[in-house]
């Protein structure tokens, strides 16, 4: 059941740890807050994982999008995704993990599943500045890919145990 909305209403959903996770996203997207400060600090290419409390982190992370041919589809078993555009715009692709064929099987180190591309349509979304997507385990998701151009992101995902 993947969620899409901005920042600003995340508070409708019943997230454990809402209160948590909504602090720091706001964090996030507050030019006054060191958060920020870090977010557009980071060097091209950074991703660094930031432990928020017990069973969840963020991976802060800047990046150019990329072409389909440049990403994967995956998903998670024991963490929900709460992706954050701070900066920038991204499409990504998403579909029920029912309908994708596994290419490499569960790292539980990463809690990371890779799925072959499908053959069939996905659907999509274009995030810009303070949307958020959450994914939950059942979705399968490509993230980070160009809509017209390469263009430069800030992002922060939040990961938080089920």
């Amino acid at each position: 059941m993947a969620i899409f909305c901005k920042l600003r209403d995340i508070g409708r959903y019943n997230i454990k740890d809402l209160n948590l996770i909504l602090s720091y996203l706001s964090s996030c997207a507050n030019p006054n807050s060191k958060e920020f400060q870090r977010l557009h600090a980071y060097n091209i290419g950074a991703f660094e994982k930031i432990e928020l409390a017990k069973d969840i982190f963020a991976l802060e992370q800047t990046y150019f999008a990329k072409n389909k041919n440049q990403a994967f589809f995956e998903s998670h078993k024991d963490h929900i995704d709460i992706q954050l555009i701070v900066s920038g715009k991204e499409k990504i692709e998403f579909g029920d993990k029912e309908l994708f064929e596994i290419e490499k099987e569960y790292d539980e180190s990463k809690d990371l599943i890779i799925y072959k591309k499908p053959k069939f349509l996905t659907s999509s979304l274009i995030l810009n500045e303070n949307d958020i997507a959450i994914f939950y385990p059942e979705d399968v998701h490509m993230p980070g890919l160009s809509i017209e151009d390469d263009s430069y992101i800030i992002k922060t995902v939040i990961k938080r145990k089920i």
